[in-house]
């Protein structure tokens, strides 16, 4: 048989023993008639071996030895028989004093279940084991716990498993006709809030005599009955003020499930009250359309199988079963919607109006998630006189409140709520914040209510918008001029800053030859940001060590070499203090980032670094440098240049969504040669479409510059070894640059480049 394994913390015991040999032996029978208080430890291990072998359908001397032990033991399950293989040991039992507990963690498989000398298997043991009669016998080996040989078993106890559940959980029937008539201290306490016998007798609410457990005696409850096809399948119970307690067994499905076949608009709500509440506020709305106007076109009737419509539109108004959970998590608590798909299903949409109050908020956002966002509204309640659709009321608060009432002497100025607004004073705003319908039913009427419904709004999709989601934005980016990011930062060099300055969340496409310089310009160009705009950046360069790129900032920051060697040319080094001083700037503005040791980092970990970097950092700027010391492996299906586009669409993507500038370094494929005229051959630049891999590194860039050092050959030719060419040769921000070329002087000593005296030259106005 297969081995069984103690658990970390437990020796290894490895074979099958007899679990029954240490203890059945040295028993007699007389422990059975004890109360589980006054057994011994070894006659409650008798016990729960009993129970075991009785719920794993085997005898006591089938079961492993390890069961006498008490820990958490790992062997093979009696269900699945850990898989085809049988070696995964996935499958633990936890021994205790008074109980032994089992769970197959496969997937797969999931059996679990427990014994307790306080009582018989829990419910899984015994759901298993009803499912596993589903299961023929000749699928095991053994006397019954060796593997289930046909693969697919598993799945099959499962479904059985599923089913016996379900037999188990089926709510009895419930007679609503056994509930009585509402008394008339509950009809007054219901016009109090609004509602009238019309709308009660619509919803079938009734009242029961009944036991209520937090009062501890008999009192009469609210009845409200949650019919499905016309039958009563729960009935949720309320005794006054707010005590509430459901059918046992009831089956949870929306309040108001009948009204919603075949609804156009499904409205949900978060009590009972509320859904009354709304359907008042139509039938109120009907009633004085039908006043005003007896043969003409009602905006709100009532259809002949007792359907709403509004404006046209077939509506229901639901509401959910227990209120708003503490923890939406729980799959539990939202079983009504499941259960009731299939009307959430058929409506066209769903207006959310729960409570104004987080608990209710988080209800709207989960019953969005489960439902489909997309078909979803969301009603919003005011929480002041500037949410409210009442301006007569609003204007006269706000009037109040500035003491400006134009109220003839003695008269008093009312609120929607029929508040006196001169007494309200610095409670304006909570005067007019309503929390549910039923409280604008009460305090706003019914015109207001279903204007309330109507201007609701549909919830933001995830990557949908419109512009006006943007205006806070746009009226920043209107105020702030020629100051703000938008029209970027400076490079730290006046004649670059005429083609190219750093904007946040764009990409950067730097490109040249090798020895150009790219990697020394972008360590420049981050200094100055860092130094002038306290920027704080990442540094993903693979091609320097930690150590060797942490000397060339800080050489860039003292403006000193870091050694008195050739290339100083007999500058003095930078001092220690100097030193100490220079390593925690860039510890303080610089962030590295660095791929595992003998791996190459793919884009998806840098980035992933560089959120974190964003996060715990504030990160504004992020260097990758270079392309080609990426992990480049792609599936068949792509070629290299979907490879580079989807790359690339990933980097803009968290540039665009975190603000931060990227700048990206690839190599040209090849040397393009040398130009001839004057006598002269000078070194030829590559251009952007060079770039090794694809043309997309020019076509997705936001900016493409070229660092080019003028090699020339002739009379007067040769390396001008300061002159550095930067050729910006695409900007797509016209606030931030121009398409032009700009020539600085590169200090070899200490890494600093500066302006030349040549202005850059711009190619037109583009």
């Amino acid at each position: 048989m297969p081995s069984w394994h103690a658990a970390a913390g437990y020796s290894a015991r490895r074979g099958w023993g007899s679990a029954a040999a240490g203890t059945a032996a040295a028993l007699s029978d007389s422990w059975r008639t004890k109360v589980p208080s006054s057994m011994t430890y070894e006659e409650k291990q008798e016990l729960l071996l009993e129970k075991l072998a009785e719920a794993w359908e085997v005898t006591v001397d089938d079961l492993p030895a390890e069961v006498q032990q008490s820990g958490t033991h790992r062997g093979t399950c009696p269900a699945c028989g850990n898989g085809k293989g049988g070696n995964d040991l996935g499958f633990a039992v936890t021994v205790e004093e008074d109980t032994i507990m089992w769970c197959c963690h496969r997937a797969t498989c999931g059996y679990r279940g427990g014994v307790s000398v306080r009582g018989g298997a829990r419910a899984d043991s015994s759901d298993v084991e009803a499912a596993l009669g589903a299961v023929t016998a000749a699928a095991r080996q053994g006397p019954g716990l060796g593997p289930l040989r046909d693969a697919g078993s598993a799945a099959v106890i499962r479904d059985e498993q599923h089913k016996v559940q379900q037999a188990k959980a089926a709510p009895p029937p419930i007679n609503a006709e056994q509930l009585q008539p509402l008394s008339q201290d509950f009809k007054q306490w219901f016009k109090q809030r609004g509602i009238s016998e019309q709308t009660l007798a619509r919803n079938g609410v009734r009242m029961q005599q009944r036991y209520c457990a937090a009062e501890r005696r008999e009192m009469p409850h609210i009845a409200f009955p949650y019919f499905r096809n016309g039958g009563c399948v729960n009935v949720k119970f309320r005794a006054l003020p707010k005590h509430f307690s459901q059918t046992k067994g009831g089956e949870q499905i929306f309040y108001g499930y009948d009204d919603a076949k075949g609804a156009d608009d499904i409205i949900i709500v978060e009590g009972e009250m509320d859904k009354l509440a709304v359907d008042e506020a139509l039938l109120q709305m009907q009633q004085q359309q039908q006043q005003q106007q007896p043969d003409g076109a009602a905006s709100v009737a009532l259809t002949a199988d007792n359907q709403w419509l509004l404006n046209g539109r077939r509506v229901a108004v639901l509401s959910v079963p227990a209120g708003a959970p503490a923890i939406t998590t729980k799959d539990a608590k939202f079983k009504y919607v499941h259960a009731c798909s299939d009307v959430l299903d058929a409506c066209e949409r769903v207006i959310l109006a729960g409570d104004s109050d987080g608990p209710g908020v988080l209800l709207a956002d989960e019953l969005a998630r489960r439902i489909d966002r997309e078909k979803c509204w969301r009603v919003s309640w005011p929480s002041g006189p500037q949410d409210s659709l009442d301006p007569g009321a609003a204007a006269a608060a706000f009037a109040a409140a500035a003491g400006s009432s134009s109220n003839a002497p003695g008269q008093s100025m009312q609120l929607a709520g029929g508040q006196d607004a001169a007494a309200v004073g610095p409670e304006l705003a909570q005067g007019f914040a309503r929390k549910d319908a039923n409280e604008v039913l009460m305090k706003d009427g019914a015109a207001l209510l279903v204007a309330y419904l109507e201007a609701a709004q549909p919830l933001p999709i995830r990557g949908l918008f419109t512009f006006m989601d943007f205006w806070p934005q746009v009226y920043d980016l209107y105020q702030q001029g020629p100051r703000g990011l938008s029209w970027g930062v400076s490079t730290g060099w006046d004649s670059l800053d005429a083609c190219y300055k750093v904007v946040p969340g764009e990409l950067t496409i730097v490109t040249g030859l090798p020895n150009s310089g790219k990697s020394e310009w972008i360590d420049a160009l981050a200094v100055n940001l860092a130094r002038r705009e306290g920027w704080r950046i990442a540094l993903c360069s693979m091609e320097n060590s930690a150590k060797e790129h942490g000397r060339k900032l800080m050489e860039k920051y003292t403006g000193k070499p870091f050694f008195s060697a050739v290339y100083s040319h007999g500058s003095a080094r930078m001092d220690m203090q100097e030193l100490v001083d220079a390593l925690v700037w860039i510890d303080t503005q610089f962030h590295i980032i660095r791929p595992m040791p003998d791996t190459l980092p793919t884009i998806e970990y840098i980035l992933d670094k560089a959120r974190a970097a964003v996060m715990r950092y504030g990160i504004r700027g992020l260097v990758i440098d270079p392309y080609n010391e990426l992990d480049h492996r792609r599936s068949a299906a792509f070629s290299e240049t979907e490879h580079v586009s989807r790359m690339l669409t990933k980097i803009k993507r968290f540039a665009q969504h975190y603000d931060c500038h990227v700048w990206f370094v690839a190599h040209p494929r090849t040397q393009r040669g040398f130009s001839t005229g004057g006598g002269s051959a000078t070194l030829t630049p590559p251009t952007m479409y060079d770039i090794s891999g694809s043309a997309n590194f020019i076509n997705k860039a936001d900016n493409g510059i070229v660092v080019h050092r003028p090699w020339s050959t002739g009379q007067d030719g040769g390396l001008d070894p300061a002159a550095v060419q930067l050729l910006v040769r695409k900007v797509r921000n016209k606030l931030a640059g121009k398409i032009g070329d700009v020539t600085l002087r590169y200090d070899r000593a200490t890494g600093c480049y500066v302006d030349d005296l040549v202005q850059p030259q711009s190619s037109g106005q583009l």
